[in-house]
């Protein structure tokens, strides 16, 4: 049930953020220009209140989850972190680009749910669809986020001759994700590539993260 439950909150907080853009222009590569925030509080409310209840849940039943004190913590993070939008509506469509995480989230979630019911059928495609959202979001993207926010920072500061400007202030907020995102990867990936060079069975795959 709790599985369910969870699943079907970011079923709806991506939907709400995939509505936020414009496809015909994201897809010419227009970025910024694509996002309409046409939904943008909706959005918000959701998230903010699906990691609240969250940081409730893992800290009222710890066992839930592997590393609770991590999981809370970053949750704080980026509970600190979604001010921002609200602070400097210019910069909105970052969060709807940067909630592209819960689709691997999402996925995560179907493959426990697989690994749990035992649907042998699907075992590989929900593997392969939760490690390759991993990689592509957590690994490239939200690193390449990082850079186009020093570079956005850069220009701000050659325009205005000034060393500060307050939205900075969520790069290092970002740079601490970005480590987040870092050490978790180390955590998933490292035992599988420790079993493919002892030639023994990853545990992880048996176990799911």
């Amino acid at each position: 049930n709790n599985v369910a439950s969870l699943f079907s909150v970011q079923v709806f907080v991506i939907t709400s953020a995939a509505l936020d853009w414009d496809y015909p222009m994201l897809f010419q590569g227009l970025g910024s220009l694509a996002y309409t925030g046409q939904y943008f509080w909706w959005t918000w409310g959701l998230f903010v209140g699906y990691l609240l209840i969250d940081c409730v849940w893992v800290t009222m039943i710890p066992e839930c989850v592997k590393i609770p004190k991590t999981i809370v913590q970053h949750h704080v993070v980026v509970i600190v972190y979604m001010v921002a939008p609200i602070l400097w509506p210019e910069y909105r469509w970052f969060m709807g680009a940067l909630l592209s995480v819960e689709l691997n989230t999402w996925f995560l979630i179907a493959r426990r749910f697989v690994y749990k019911k035992k649907i042998a059928w699907l075992t590989y495609p929900a593997a392969f669809c939760f490690y390759a959202s991993w990689i592509i979001i957590r690994c490239y993207f939200y690193p390449a986020i990082l850079v186009h926010f020093i570079q956005l920072a850069d220009i701000r500061i050659r325009e205005t001759g000034k060393f500060w400007h307050w939205p900075m202030l969520f790069i290092p907020v970002h740079f601490a994700l970005c480590c987040l995102n870092a050490k978790w990867t180390f955590d998933l990936f490292y035992p599988m590539m420790k079993s493919w060079i002892t030639k023994k069975k990853p545990v992880i795959l048996n176990n799911g993260l």
